[in-house]
């Protein structure tokens, strides 16, 4: 069975975003000419889209390149402080974690013994070791808010999606409410 959707404006833009992004991280520095021939998007929508990446402090104009006899490039790269990530793995007798810049770079871990804790008391230690991190590492007053990613995940893949897809938007916008975790009001 096909799905018909209808693609609208906003998602189309969406989309020409994501592509762009994707292309400028994968290969570390890139023109917007080549961004352009590898996407095989107009070069006025990648503008558009590198305009609005370098606004929000994701991607930055690194240098000038040669000239092939017109009009010499100006390179660009995701800039990897300008979004963290947190990763925490819950899985054994330690409960870990970290803070990541977009390339993976460990910027900061910390660890909490479990001590055989379980259900809410693992819980809090979970949101314990959350809020340590962030305080080891805050490099912007904004962070994650976990209600909304739990409930996203409860919600199936488009919350999946949604969360996966546009990482800048919970870790840019929305804030972390620590130990009580709580939805902004």
């Amino acid at each position: 069975m096909i799905i018909n959707k209808k693609l609208t404006r906003k998602t189309t833009k969406i989309h020409n975003r994501r592509l762009t992004l994707k292309t400028i991280y994968d290969h570390q520095e890139i023109s917007r000419a080549d961004v352009a021939r590898l996407t095989r998007l107009a070069r006025p929508t990648v503008s558009s889209a590198v305009a609005e990446l370098i606004e929000e402090g994701l991607v930055e104009e690194t240098r000038q390149g040669p000239s092939a006899g017109g009009k010499p490039p100006i390179y660009l790269r995701v800039v990897p402080t300008s979004r963290s990530l947190i990763g925490v793995d819950l899985v054994s007798d330690a409960f870990r974690g970290g803070v990541l810049d977009l390339r993976g770079k460990l910027l900061s871990s910390s660890s909490l013994p479990v001590n055989d804790q379980d259900g809410e008391l693992a819980l809090e230690l979970a949101y314990a070791l959350i809020d340590q991190l962030l305080r080891q590492f805050a490099p912007t007053s904004e962070a994650i808010d976990l209600p909304a990613i739990q409930q996203a995940f409860l919600a199936g893949d488009e919350g999946v999606q949604q969360i996966i897809g546009d990482v800048g938007r919970f870790l840019g916008t929305q804030r972390y409410h620590g130990r009580g975790c709580h939805s902004p009001g």
